[in-house]
């Protein structure tokens, strides 16, 4: 289903709250991520995202771009192991509803035990709960990587691509028998990121889930398991459909 209106949150930008003695920042959706990135190095600190050189390497480091879009899409980075992924930093949000009432989920406490976080529910929805207007993340220190993360993203990222998460020991063969022109794979998470050029996507892990890029309305292959839940919660959230469908319960 093509988009009837595109709504950009490129407005909402800027810095809320920095508190860099409890590593937690509060930022607004639409702020880029080189912006974030060179306010926390002045402290010392980061968003622990790794570096990359070209666009195969931009896609295994979450492929950022604004933080808005790092929390919607919740994409894996071959960091996962070392930093548990942008669903671990995400310590609240402020959300608008499909209805069009803002709510805050979370809290901006690195350590919290009272109720479901239901900003999980939101981070990786791609869109298809609420529009994340602000998050508040927990922050890294710089020293705790040698490698430093980068900022701007590749000047091309055009083709075709696929994300592959399955068991840790069946990456490898699965992505040796699919035969990419390049790939990243990081057996730690049994993760696999490939540059294709075949003109059909390549068949999903048998045990895990496959997200392309590159093939139009193939990007998504068909979800099993949870999805079923996932729809009854979209259909909860908007039940007139007024947000993007997304790939809910994809990641």
């Amino acid at each position: 289903m093509r988009a009837r209106r595109t709504l950009s949150t490129q407005r909402l930008s800027g810095i809320v709250e920095w508190r860099p003695d409890d590593l937690v920042v509060t930022v607004r959706a639409g702020t880029p991520l080189a912006e974030l990135q060179a306010a926390l190095a002045e402290r010392g600190q980061c968003l622990p995202l790794p570096p990359w050189q070209d666009a195969l390497e931009f896609l295994a480091a979450g492929a950022p771009g604004t933080i808005g879009g790092l929390v919607a899409a919740r994409l894996p980075t071959r960091w996962d192991a070392r930093t548990r992924g942008a669903r671990y930093w995400v310590l609240g949000l402020r959300v608008l509803l499909a209805n069009g009432e803002v709510i805050r989920c979370g809290s901006s406490a690195v350590k919290n035990v009272a109720g479901y976080d239901i900003q999980k529910l939101f981070t990786g929805s791609w869109g298809a709960l609420g529009i994340i207007c602000e998050a508040t993340l927990r922050v890294f220190p710089k020293a705790m990587f040698e490698e430093q993360p980068s900022a701007v993203p590749p000047a091309s990222f055009e083709g075709r691509f696929a994300i592959a998460r399955t068991v840790r020991t069946e990456v490898r063969p699965y992505v040796e028998a699919i035969e990419p022109v390049e790939s990243v794979v990081d057996e730690e998470t049994g993760t696999a990121w490939m540059r294709l050029d075949s003109p059909t996507p390549p068949v999903p892990p048998r045990n895990g889930w496959l997200l392309c890029g590159g093939f139009g309305e193939r990007n998504f292959p068909t979800l099993d398991g949870n999805f079923d839940i996932m729809q009854r919660i979209k259909a909860r959230l908007d039940p007139s459909g007024v947000l993007n469908p997304g790939v809910f319960g994809a990641l």
